[in-house]
């Protein structure tokens, strides 16, 4: 499988927050020069998106951003972070949790 792509919390809430008042995402894409795929970088904002939905329980919310933002995941970064190689995420995205592997496993 391969290894999962995400983006710091403020890079994409300020991408959300640019595609919740129009922006088209392939522009957002193309603008931010981002080293993803458009339909990764698509699913980013829409769990995003699900991240921040009030009317969600928020078991889920937290959830969702556990995922989006795990403890690996530098919050400092304006690229994007590939997922370590003693990280692994257990269940289907973004329902499921990190996992830190030992080299022992």
């Amino acid at each position: 499988m391969k290894p999962r792509k995400l983006l710091a919390a403020d890079v994409l809430e300020c991408m959300w927050l640019r595609y919740s008042i129009g922006v088209p995402i392939r522009k957002l894409h193309r603008d931010a020069k981002l080293n993803m795929s458009i339909p990764v970088f698509t699913a980013l904002i829409t769990h995003y998106e699900d991240s921040i939905d009030v009317e969600q329980a928020a078991s889920i919310t937290d959830t969702i951003r556990s995922s989006l933002f795990p403890e690996w995941l530098k919050d400092d970064s304006k690229l994007v972070q590939i997922q370590p190689q003693d990280w692994r995420y257990v269940g289907r995205f973004p329902l499921g949790q990190w996992l830190r592997i030992n080299e022992d496993n």
